[in-house]
């Protein structure tokens, strides 16, 4: 029979295959990537689809696998909450995994920036603002994230360094592995290279200048916060409530009742609502 724990550990495994891919397909891209300027930034995208053997291959394996990684660290995320699993957790391994969390969507939001064209650097645009919505340390806060020549620069160097590493590190300790097995990463390997093959992704395209309207598209999971922009400071839809949000799922294991999981379990049906709704919208 099968258990909600098996499935618990099953999506784990498969989010850390996904992690894998995106990291390997990654690490190939690295070498024909240019980070200098917008410009070169762009030229290369176009020449990884182009001009090199397989490079939109292997561009569009890193972007599905690293699609699916986040989906299924979301999923992953949720169930362990709906099975109460944080219960007898220790409150240091369920912060471990809050902060998977967080790592994540800065490396997935730093990925989308790279792309180099002008939705990704209207992201970065707003991800800054959010920055120096923050009082008092904003302006140095967005110094350590944004050069003035290019500012996807320390993006780039953010990406392929820093964030990966404490990545990995996190996910080494919530599960105290550092690769999953062989058939999850075989069924991950395959259903990434079907998405890349099927549904290769374009070089990077401009919004049309003569659109009256043009729609700014940010990652799909930056979307809520993007349209609580709207109606919400930056300071608090970018930064306070994400943060109560994270806390709120961090503190689970130190809770009495279920006052906290009903929190965060609303926070997140929230979050896609909004989704939703600017979906449906457009």
């Amino acid at each position: 029979m099968f258990k909600k724990q098996d499935f618990t550990y099953y999506i784990g495994w498969l989010t850390l295959a996904f992690l894998g891919i995106s990291i390997i397909s990654g690490v190939m891209l690295l070498y024909r990537y240019d980070p200098t300027t917008f410009e070169t930034a762009q030229n290369s995208m176009f020449l990884i689809e182009d001009a090199y053997r397989y490079g939109w291959l292997i561009r569009s394996a890193h972007f599905y696998s690293s699609e699916l990684f986040f989906i299924f660290l979301l999923i992953h995320t949720i169930w362990h909450v709906q099975i109460d699993d944080y219960v007898g957790k220790k409150y240091v391994y369920w912060f471990a995994l809050a902060a998977i969390l967080v790592v994540s969507f800065f490396e997935m939001f730093t990925g989308f920036v790279l792309r180099a064209n002008n939705e990704s650097d209207s992201a970065s645009l707003i991800m800054q603002h959010i920055i120096l919505s923050v009082p008092f340390f904003g302006q140095y806060i967005a110094s350590l994230f944004y050069s003035q020549q290019y500012p996807s620069l320390y993006f780039y160097f953010y990406h392929i360094s820093i964030l990966p590493i404490i990545l990995i590190l996190l996910n080494y300790y919530h599960i105290k592995r550092m690769f999953t097995n062989f058939e999850n990463t075989l069924i991950a390997f395959f259903v990434t290279v079907l998405l890349s093959a099927l549904l290769p992704i374009s070089a990077p395209f401009d919004i049309v200048s003569s659109a009256k309207r043009p729609i700014i598209w940010g990652p799909w999971f930056f979307w809520p916060i993007q349209e609580s922009l709207i109606y919400i400071a930056p300071f608090i839809a970018g930064i306070i409530l994400p943060f109560f949000g994270l806390l709120s799922f961090a503190l689970l294991p130190t809770q009495k009742g279920h006052i906290l999981k009903r929190l965060f379990l609303f926070g997140f049906v929230l979050y896609f609502m909004i989704f939703y709704i600017m979906i449906f919208r457009q």
